[in-house]
C-alpha cells in the first residue's frame, strides 16, 4: 500500500462524497475512487458505504482513517526532526527527502 494513499484516505473521513474530497484532494473523482477500491481489494473489507446520499466510512474505513492519520503525524514529526538536523549541520550536508517514501543524507564534498 503507499503511503500518499493512506494520507489522502486520513482526510476521507471529512466528506460526505467523493466528489467533495477529490476536489480538496487535487484528484479526479475516479482516481480517488479506484485508490479506494484497491485499498479494499488489498485488505479485503470494505472501507466506504457508497450510496445515493453520498458516502460513509465503515467500521473498518474508520480504523484506516485513525492509523493513516497517525502515520500523518508521525511523517510531519520525521520531517520536521530531519529539517532541523539540516540546519543544526550548517552546510556539512543536504538531505533530499520525497515526502511519501524515504530520506537520504549526503555529506558535503569540500
Amino acid at each position: 500500500m503507499k503511503i500518499n494513499h493512506l494520507l489522502q484516505f486520513a482526510r476521507l473521513q471529512s466528506y460526505t462524497s467523493f466528489n467533495q474530497a477529490s476536489q480538496d484532494l487535487f484528484i479526479s473523482h475516479q482516481g480517488l475512487s479506484k485508490m479506494v477500491v484497491s485499498m479494499e481489494k488489498e485488505l479485503n473489507t470494505s472501507l466506504v458505504n457508497r450510496c445515493n446520499e453520498g458516502i460513509t466510512l465503515t467500521e473498518n474505513g474508520q480504523y484506516l482513517c485513525q492509523i493513516s492519520a497517525e502515520i500523518a503525524q508521525i511523517l510531519a514529526t520525521l520531517e520536521n526532526t530531519l529539517l532541523s538536523s539540516v540546519q543544526q549541520l550548517k552546510g556539512e550536508g543536504v538531505i533530499f527527502m520525497d515526502h511519501f517514501t524515504h530520506a537520504k543524507f549526503f555529506t558535503k564534498i569540500a
